[in-house]
């Protein structure tokens, strides 16, 4: 494999975790608005709403580094890092 192919496999996989990271901030904007609208309307009490917004933003936060870190090993892999 030349060293521009794997330069182009390791954009691409940074481009993939952009994506990644983009749909779980669409997906935890999603939900952290339907918490928002059960809160106005007075579904639930206010601090089972933050605590479930907080665990919400730690599973995402979680699974962003996950991928960011993946993709960091699968790059020094690409380039000869390990």
């Amino acid at each position: 494999m030349t060293k521009e192919h794997r330069e182009r496999l390791s954009k691409g996989a940074k481009t993939k975790l952009n994506e990644t990271k983009d749909k779980l901030r669409r997906i935890q904007n999603k939900y952290i608005s339907k918490l928002g609208d059960k809160q106005l309307q007075g579904g639930d009490p206010k601090d089972r709403i933050l605590a479930t917004k907080g665990v919400l933003l730690a599973v995402c936060e979680h699974f962003a580094k996950e991928a960011e870190q993946i993709t960091l090993t699968k790059q020094k892999e690409l380039m000869g890092g390990i």
